[in-house]
C-alpha cells in the first residue's frame, strides 16, 4: 500500500513539473534564431555557389 502512494506522488511530482516548464517556455519571448534570420539566404547562396563550382568544372 506504502508503494502505491509513493507511485501517486512520483507521478504527480512529474505532471507538475511537465506543467511548469511548459508554462515557462509559453511565457517566454520568441527570439530569432540564426535558421530563422538567415536560413533561406544561406540554403540560396550554397546553391548558387554550388552551380557556379559545379558548371565550371564541367566546361
Amino acid at each position: 500500500m506504502y508503494w502505491v502512494k509513493m507511485e501517486i506522488i512520483d507521478l504527480r511530482l512529474k505532471a507538475r513539473g511537465i506543467q511548469h516548464t511548459a508554462v515557462r517556455r509559453a511565457h517566454r519571448k520568441h527570439e530569432p534564431t540564426f535558421h530563422d534570420k538567415y536560413g533561406t539566404v544561406v540554403l540560396l547562396g550554397g546553391a548558387a555557389m554550388f552551380s557556379a563550382v559545379w558548371g565550371y568544372t564541367t566546361m
